[in-house]
This record gives structure tokens, sequence and C-alpha cells, in this order.
């Protein structure tokens, strides 16, 4: 969009290359002030600073819609010093606000359709199905990251599940790629998920250490009912 050090020739740029048609900033709050200052130019006055501009040409791209999103509040950016105020001003009066992923949990069926197949399309395979199970244990997330957090898991399960051979993504391979997502570390985020690590880790030992569910029920001190209600719990598969 603008000149660097070295360019020989103006290039077209993104701008002009988007006439016509939309350009979407993503993550605008980040950007630093004098890329800020381009796009006030831009928006002002449709002036354009493509590769190699040298600045004597009179360029223009003036059919070109911007659309930019952020995760922050940009009049406490302002406040901070670190946003413009002329072009918060600017595109103050556009703002369009898109609740959190929490409060619109019925979008969010779509939204892992489409995650699957983008997800799929990376891997060169088809799209997997999602077990019902699966699909109300997402709807059940807070996903402090929205949609950005929802696409990391998506992918993870499909990892997991094809780790597994399954072709179907089921719940424990939702709730291990949350798991993924909520702690990368691979350390358990409170109490209750040192708890629940502590548990499957030691059910799944005995599992791998039986042949049979009912001798691992026995080395854990529990009945195989008992056993399969908290394997179900905790998200373990039992298959023999």
């Amino acid at each position: 969009i603008w000149a660097y050090t070295g360019s020989e020739g103006a290039q077209k740029g993104i701008l002009r290359e988007a006439q016509g048609g939309t350009v979407f900033l993503d993550e605008i709050g980040n950007l630093t002030w004098d890329v800020q200052g381009f796009l006030l130019r831009f928006l002002e006055n449709d002036e354009i600073h493509p590769l190699g501009y040298s600045g004597k040409e009179n360029l223009k791209a003036n059919d070109v819609r911007i659309i930019a999103a952020t995760n922050k509040e940009l009049a406490a950016e302002v406040q901070k010093g670190k946003f413009r105020l002329d072009l918060f001003q600017r595109i103050g009066s556009k703002q369009i606000h898109l609740p959190p992923l929490s409060d619109r949990r019925s979008d969010i069926p779509r939204l892992v359709q489409r995650a699957l197949i983008v997800e799929a399309s990376s891997r060169g395979r088809n799209s997997a199905p999602m077990s019902a199970d699966a699909m109300t244990y997402l709807q059940s997330l807070k996903f402090p990251g929205n949609i950005r957090e929802l696409n990391s898991i998506i992918g993870n399960a499909i990892d997991n599940m094809e780790d597994d051979g399954k072709n179907t993504i089921e719940l424990e391979h939702i709730q291990a790629a949350a798991q993924q997502q909520a702690c990368p570390s691979g350390q358990p985020g409170n109490l209750r998920d040192a708890v629940n690590k502590f548990k499957t880790d030691f059910i799944v030992t005995a599992l791998n250490h039986h042949k049979h569910k009912s001798d691992a029920a026995a080395d854990l001190g529990m009945t195989p009912r008992n056993l399969l209600k908290l394997t179900k719990a905790l998200g373990i598969s039992t298959e023999e």
C-alpha cells in the first residue's frame, strides 16, 4: 500500500487492485501511527501510496469499500495516544458492534460447518460430520477467543479424530481440542481441570493395562457401571 526503501517503480498495490471491490483490514487497532495516517489520507481524499510510489504521481483509488475489524475499544486507544483521533472520528460514526460468540450461540452450528469445510480443505480431505453430543458441548463453551478460538478447536478436533482413525468428530475429540486450546502448555487451567486430568490419565492407564473393562474397573476399585459413567463424563473412549 505504501513505498519501501529501495523499491523501483510504482506497483499497482492492494487498493488499486481492489477497485470496484472491498478491502478487509483485520485488527485495525494494531496499525502503527504512520499506517493510520496513510489510511486516513485514503479515506479523506482517495490518496494512495503503492509500492515504489515517488510522490509525484497523482494516484487515486476512488471506488473501494473498506471494512475494518478490531477487538479493541478504539475510543480508549485514542485516550492512550495509540490511535489517531482524526481517524477514529472518520470511521467512528459507521461502527457495527458484533456481540461476542458467547452471546450468539445460535450462530455456532453454521460457523462450525464453515470451519469444518475450511479446515478439511486445508488438509486435502472431505469435511467430516460432527456428532450431536460434540455440537452440544461446543455450544456450551464460553469462547473468550471468539471465532478464532472456535476455528482452532475445530482444527484440533479433526486432528484428534484422524489420530483415532475415525470418520466422525465425536465428543471426546472436541473435549480434548478445547482442553488443548485452553491450556496450550499442557498444564491444567484450574483445580477442577487438574483433577479431571489426573482421573483421565489414571483411568486411561488402567484401560490400556487390561484387556477387559471389568478388570480395569476392579483395578481402579469401582464397578464397571461406575467406570462407564466416569469415562463418559471425562470423554474417554472405552472401545475394546
